[in-house]
């Protein structure tokens, strides 16, 4: 089976000057330019070398004369050229979980609360909720014992979350269910 060749696109806003493939890498492309004396010649172009964020995604620098560079994710440049993007989803996922695959076929426009999901179904998401989150200060039975003792008196039942260790910020959260909502 012979291999599809590599495909190249325009990188949107940099139409002319750079190009993204649906491998996920980016190229500055063949242009003439001025030299330092106001000749124009013809500079050759050439593939740029993306560096790595702390979280292992990849990004690289582009600019234009006269503007100043942009840093820009790859992923996200792969995603503009390969993707339409109709519904004007704002994150793009990795169907893979590997943020540093940035090939167009491991890509797709989600919502933020799809991407999440998509973490969580493969493992890669929320450490846990409630007690099984490697920080949290209060147990199930704390939460409702707070929420039962706040019926009848609420600033005891923050004193008592405030004893247990959390702020009352962090109480009275847990005591409204913005937070361990997922006690009754």
């Amino acid at each position: 089976m012979a291999a599809t060749a590599e495909e190249w696109r325009a990188v949107e806003g940099y139409e002319g000057a750079y190009e993204v493939s649906d491998l996920g890498r980016v190229r500055r492309i063949e242009r003439k330019a001025p030299d330092r004396n106001g000749v124009w010649k013809s500079r050759p172009g050439w593939d740029l070398n993306p560096w790595r964020t702390p979280g292992g995604r990849r990004k690289v620098g582009l600019s234009l004369s006269g503007k100043p560079r942009r840093e820009s994710y790859v992923y996200r440049l792969v995603a503009q050229a390969f993707h339409p993007n109709p519904e004007g989803k704002p994150e793009v996922n990795h169907l893979n979980g590997k943020c540093h695959d940035d090939r167009a076929v491991n890509l797709e426009w989600a919502t933020r609360r799809e991407n999440m999901e998509h973490a969580i179904r493969l493992g890669l998401g929320s450490a846990g909720r409630g007690e099984a989150h490697p920080h949290a200060k209060l147990t199930e039975a704390d939460v409702r014992q707070m929420r039962a003792l706040a019926v009848t008196d609420r600033p005891a039942a923050i004193a008592l979350g405030r004893s247990l260790g959390v702020s009352r910020a962090a109480a009275c959260a847990a005591i409204d269910g913005r937070t361990w909502a997922h006690v009754e």
